[in-house]
């Protein structure tokens, strides 16, 4: 059984095979064939993060309340603002630096930090348009790890270089693995957010490890420095 779901009252209505034409709460009329998927495609082809937002933008303004567009919108952040004095918030997933290196903050930063990332304005809407509050927190925190994962962990200059050159691949991803490693248990140590949302928060960024790193190689290394024996060298 698949379900659609309105663009104006958020319910998702079912359907086995014919899709329906109107909402079954509000009547609203679908738009056939889901038009806006293409655009969407498109929209996200753009590496220049000021042309996908302006593209998002404009995508928005056509079709209103679409749960996958806003999505993206919010996963973009404000990455692309240009100039001015340097903000981290600027980034969507920075916040989750609390969890990975939480002696860098005040506990007030780390408060508003992991407030933005969880209760902002932009979240809470989002999260009110998705089919459910488990997809969208699967949906959305899939991207902040990834995110996260590839700009704060992979590309981290501690973990690729040592005195200026460059670190074996294997000791590269041993060392990403072993930060992940702390982070998540920081995250299971914390009590916020909420217990189910964190359990989310902990299998998504297994799941960005490996896809960052790409490959059984990643997998099996996590799994390795994850045993509750491990410690951090």
């Amino acid at each position: 059984m698949a379900g659609i779901v309105c663009s104006i009252c958020g319910f998702t209505t079912l359907y086995d095979s014919e899709k329906p034409v109107f909402c079954a709460k509000c009547a609203n009329r679908f738009r056939s064939g889901e038009d806006f998927r293409d655009e969407l495609s498109e929209a996200l082809k753009n590496e220049d993060y000021l042309r996908r937002f302006e593209a998002l933008s404009s995508l928005r303004e056509k079709h209103a309340g679409v749960y996958e567009i806003e999505l993206e919108i919010l996963c973009l952040g404000r990455l692309y603002e240009k100039g001015g004095k340097p903000d981290f918030y600027r980034i969507p997933y920075w916040p989750l630096a609390a969890f990975d290196t939480p002696r860098d903050f005040s506990k007030k930063d780390r408060e508003k930090m992991l407030r933005t990332l969880f209760e902002s304005e932009g979240v809470l809407k989002v999260k009110s348009l998705a089919p459910s509050e488990s997809v969208f927190w699967q949906d959305y925190l899939f991207r902040m790890s990834r995110g996260y994962v590839s700009l704060f962990i992979k590309s981290s200059n501690a973990n690729s270089t040592f005195l200026g050159f460059r670190r074996r691949l294997g000791d590269t991803l041993k060392r990403c693995a072993y930060q992940l490693g702390d982070m998540l248990s920081a995250i299971d140590d914390s009590a916020y957010p909420e217990e189910n949302i964190r359990r989310i928060l902990i299998e998504n960024l297994k799941k960005a490890f490996i896809s960052v790193f790409e490959g059984s190689d990643a997998e099996n290394t996590l799994k390795s420095v994850l045993h509750p024996e491990k410690k951090r060298k």
